[in-house]
């Protein structure tokens, strides 16, 4: 049992409102998806940069390894273990704190000549996990080993180092190097550090254009927002300006716009129905209750009773006419309305029509023909249909003068079967014929009154051709008579 005040629909509501308030807007969105891809656009940049210095760095100090290597294993080659060693590894550290440190061991393991310092730094202990190489040269792969200095207070000094063998003077040598990488490090620390200040100006940046963009993109659908808000039943002639808007935007409001137009006829010809319905209503009961009043004013005699009777049971058929035709007109439009289809013979049906409205035809001196040449069999409704021709015949026999004639005929004309009903009557002026399916329309009002129309015969035409899939048109000149010609597909 719900508690007072709160039941389904307010549940709903503020289910509704908290769902909402939970969702982003389209503009916060836009704005995190350009900073995150701008962002991810600048970090790979700065990703690909860093990664190339490193792997240029690396190279380099490979390469300068493997050239001090190679002019030691000249100078070991062609000056002895001993000799002008000493001036080739002195000249590869010439200064007090070198970058590159050498050694030379003989076959015994016994070191011949070393760059002062390297003992202390780089013990032989250092590279006894080191792979010896045959030849080292470009493209040698060296290894790297962090190391540790405890004079260097806990900061991690880098070294590229390498052992190669060389065979001197018959006897077997070893060379060890290594390369100090601190200056490499230093550079790519700064680097890293200007690369976070770089990554958090981008991201700032990005931020800050992204919710500018999308505040500018934003705002004209904000424009048709407030537009669409302030549009209402009074005022839907107001449209939503198209011309400085983006493609796509302008296709939205041509669409918006399009359903306006739409909406606005739809409520034009609702409150034009209204109008009608109360007018066509009221004028049969404004005759009732006359002709009650006028005979209720004082006595009469039995038979003006049975008149009066007689005519009040005209205007009850007539308002049970236009209420069942207003009754089909409105289920016509339920969209899941179906229709009950089988084949008809159309000659057969016109026969069966005219037979109906003949004596019709002779008391009004016209002349009712069927002139169908070809068997046509067409799927629908035969109730609906025989409404919607009887109607055409009815107003063709009204409004035809005696000795006139009234002509139902069929064929096949583009894959469809059209019933063509043809009178020889004053016609429609052709301002008219656009209008004459519409509900409640009149071509002289005063003139379909007398002769008992409601103005709803043509229009359940149309929605009865429209529920079988077809049309209906008519053709006029006036002096010469009319033609309604319904088209209903074949299959």
């Amino acid at each position: 049992m719900n508690a007072p005040g709160v039941g389904p629909a307010t549940v709903s509501n503020r289910l509704t409102g908290r769902s909402r308030s939970r969702r982003w807007s389209l503009g916060s969105r836009l704005t995190a998806w350009y900073t995150a891809s701008s962002f991810l656009v600048v970090l790979a940049g700065m990703g690909l940069i860093y990664g190339a210095l490193a792997h240029n760095l690396d190279r380099e100090d490979a390469e300068a390894l493997a050239t001090a290597i190679a002019d030691v294993r000249l100078a070991v080659a062609g000056l002895g273990p001993v000799g002008g060693l000493r001036e080739e590894v002195l000249f590869q550290a010439p200064i007090s704190e070198p970058r590159t440190y050498l050694r030379v061991l003989d076959a015994d393991g016994q070191v011949r000549i070393a760059t002062p310092g390297m003992s202390r730094l780089l013990p032989l202990a250092e590279f006894a996990r080191i792979p010896v190489l045959d030849a080292v040269g470009r493209g040698t792969k060296i290894a790297v080993i962090p190391r540790k200095l405890a004079r260097t207070a806990g900061a991690r000094r880098n070294f590229l180092v390498a052992a190669v063998r060389m065979q001197s003077l018959g006897r077997g040598a070893i060379i060890e190097a290594a390369l100090d990488r601190s200056p490499e490090n230093k550079l790519l620390g700064e680097f890293r550090g200007l690369m976070l200040w770089v990554l958090l100006l981008a991201l700032g940046s990005c931020g800050g254009l992204g919710y500018l963009i999308a505040r500018i993109e934003i705002r004209p659908l904000e424009d048709i927002a407030r537009t669409a808000t302030r549009i209402g039943s009074s005022n839907l002639s107001e449209r939503i300006e198209a011309k400085p808007l983006a493609a796509e935007l302008a296709d939205l409001a041509g669409s918006l716009n399009s359903m306006l137009d739409r909406l606005e006829a739809a409520f034009e010809r609702q409150d034009r129905f209204s109008a009608d319905i109360a007018h066509e209503l009221r004028t049969p009961l404004n005759n009732l209750r006359g002709e009650i009043e006028v005979t209720l004013s004082r006595p009469r005699f039995a038979e003006t009773y049975r008149e009066v009777l007689g005519s009040s049971l005209e205007e009850y058929d007539r308002l049970s006419q236009i209420i069942d035709s207003l009754l089909f007109l409105a289920r016509s439009e339920d969209p899941t309305g179906q229709i009950d289809r089988v084949e008809l013979e159309l000659r057969d049906e016109l026969e069966a029509i005219r037979e109906y409205y003949e004596a019709a035809a002779n008391e009004a001196g016209v002349s009712l023909e069927v002139a169908v040449y070809e068997p046509i069999s067409v799927p629908g409704d035969r109730t609906l249909l025989q409404r919607a021709i009887g109607n055409l015949v009815s107003n063709a026999i009204r409004y035809t003068p005696p000795g006139g004639r009234v002509v139902m005929s069929a064929e096949v004309i583009d894959g469809c079967g059209e019933i063509r009903v043809a009178d020889t009557g004053e016609g429609i002026p052709p301002e008219h014929l656009p209008h004459i399916f519409e509900r409640f329309y009149r071509v002289a009002a005063s003139r379909t009154t007398a002769l008992g129309g409601s103005g709803l015969g043509l229009a359940l035409v149309g929605t009865i051709a429209s529920l079988h899939g077809g049309t209906v048109s008519a053709t006029s000149f006036p002096g010469s008579g009319t033609t309604i010609a319904l088209r209903l597909p074949l299959s």
